[in-house]
């Protein structure tokens, strides 16, 4: 574990400094390298889970292809891809479910006073703990058509449709994405923070006729031009939903009267982000149509109503998918040869290069950073059930795509160059 103490100065000789004391090391009075530089009133922080596992992955795949014309091939395949033990964390400081309306109603009737009896090492921090629980599963249906085109042309695509289900971030690990119950860790399983359930790209290399029965100055401008585009079209990864905090007022079921509630309607204490996550209204659509564009996720999508103070959400992490990708690039280019090329620097392959490429053809925003903070107030809690009919969002940003650089813009860029 590591203790929240810096540990004791090297002292010249091999020994250890400690509070004004030196402590010699010995590999045979202490062969087992016993640690003594603890500083006095230190305490346990993070640590490593002891145990061997290793990260692992398993895929397999069924791939057939055909020929569907000459020089026309469509590739079809199941790819899955199942991970084991992959890197996470969890805190050992967490309330057990069967205290946990206790441990709420410590906090709303007796000020939190009691709240740390709760914990499995009391008044400690979050102890958290670096494992290798992790796991992830994902399946995908992958097509792929290639052809060839007259004159050395050629196109190919691709679509993939995929699901990828995790209890663990796939991305950055840290002390607030990994498990969020340690009791119950697919209580976190959901779709992937990187879970794209669609994805295509195509490609097109197109060479314009070479003209060569035309005079040489109609065929130097306008034969032998080549154009390339390369299309991207992604659906959103899954989004995880985070709550800040619900307030309201709960009424106490012993005898009826009215308390001020404030807090994690889980009351898992000590958790990851996503432990304070809503339920999703399946009523109501992910995605908002018209109005502002940056208002990606719908703020009736998730909601407090029904949620019991100690329980679960109805849906994991990922209910909702983020914001697309739709690029199109393009290229127009066209190469003269040297007119000299028996010099000393100029071979028969010299040539002068012209190309006009466009990136974001179409000038698409592409969105990204959505503000995943879903703070409400005004519910009701009656016999711990939340009533947030009549809620409020404390934070007006939930669900916008915020894109704070140029991401997006459309960029034209144009070069002449020598080749030699």
């Amino acid at each position: 574990m590591e203790s929240n103490n810096a540990p004791g100065a090297i002292a010249p000789g091999g020994e250890r400094q400690l509070d004004g004391n030196l402590t010699p090391y010995n590999a045979t009075t202490n062969p087992t390298g016993v640690l003594f530089d603890w500083g006095s009133g230190g305490g346990p922080k993070q640590g490593i889970e002891n145990n061997n596992h290793i990260a692992n992955n398993w895929q397999w795949n069924l791939t057939t292809e055909t020929q569907l014309w000459r020089n026309a091939k469509l590739e079809l395949g199941w790819v899955a891809l199942r991970g084991i033990h992959l890197q996470s964390s969890q805190s050992l400081n967490q309330v057990a479910p069967a205290n946990r309306l206790a441990y709420i109603e410590d906090g709303i009737l007796n000020g939190g006073n009691n709240q740390n009896s709760f914990k499995p090492f009391g008044g400690l921090p979050a102890l958290i703990q670096w494992t290798h629980g992790g796991d992830s599963i994902y399946h995908s249906l992958q097509a792929t058509f290639q052809t060839r085109l007259s004159r050395n042309s050629q196109f190919q695509s691709s679509y993939t449709w995929s699901k990828n289900l995790t209890d663990t971030t796939l991305g950055y690990v840290d002390t607030t994405t990994g498990i969020a119950d340690t009791y119950n860790p697919r209580v976190g399983r959901g779709n992937a923070d990187f879970d794209r359930r669609h994805i295509f790209n195509a490609s097109l290399i197109y060479n314009l006729p070479t003209l060569k029965s035309q005079n040489g100055f109609v065929k130097g401008v306008l034969g032998s031009w080549e154009t390339s585009t390369i299309v991207n079209v992604f659906s959103g990864t899954g989004l995880k939903i985070t709550s800040a905090d619900l307030s309201g007022t709960w009424i106490n079921p012993a005898d009826g009267t009215s308390h001020k509630f404030s807090g994690n309607p889980w009351g898992i204490g000590n958790a990851a982000s996503t432990a304070v996550s809503p339920s999703r209204d399946f009523s109501q659509p992910c995605h908002v149509s018209g109005g502002d564009r940056t208002q990606w996720i719908n703020p009736k999508a998730f909601t407090w109503t029904g949620f019991k103070l100690g329980g679960y959400p109805n849906a994991g992490p990922g209910a909702c998918s983020g914001p697309g990708v739709r690029d199109v690039d393009f290229s127009l280019s066209k190469n003269w040869a040297m007119p000299f090329h028996t010099s000393k620097f100029f071979d028969e392959k010299s040539r002068i290069q012209f190309r006009l490429e466009f990136f974001n053809l179409l000038n698409h925003p592409m969105f990204r950073n959505t503000n995943l903070n879903y703070s409400v107030s005004g519910a009701n809690i009656v016999n711990n059930v939340v009533d947030c009919s009549a809620c409020t969002l404390n934070n007006t940003q939930f669900g916008v795509a915020n894109t704070p650089s140029n991401i997006g813009n459309r960029e034209i860029q144009y070069a002449l160059k020598l080749i030699f």
